[in-house]
């Protein structure tokens, strides 16, 4: 089975600009469900040329920008805390 992706970040605010290229409407196959690591780490992944973290979060899948919209920092290198990326 492989794990669906959607748009995740809309704003554009901050310094990551990814905005339209991630809004959309279309789930997007990323990697299969065996390759996402069972505890909570993030895994960055390239979806249509834009860098997108998922992990899981108990029995849910969760996606983030690739980068921090604030200071633009690579999110894989944080962890997820109650649902939020940090």
């Amino acid at each position: 089975m492989e794990i669906p992706i959607c748009g995740v970040f809309g704003s554009g605010i901050g310094m990551d600009q990814s905005g339209d290229r991630l809004r959309i409407k279309d789930w997007t196959p990323v990697l299969p469900e065996s390759e996402l690591p069972a505890d909570q780490r993030l895994k960055r992944v390239e979806v249509d040329g834009v860098g997108v973290v998922v992990c899981r979060d108990g029995d849910k899948v969760a996606a983030f920008a690739g980068l921090c919209p604030h200071l633009a920092a690579p999110m894989q290198d944080g962890w997820l805390d109650r649902g939020h990326v940090v």
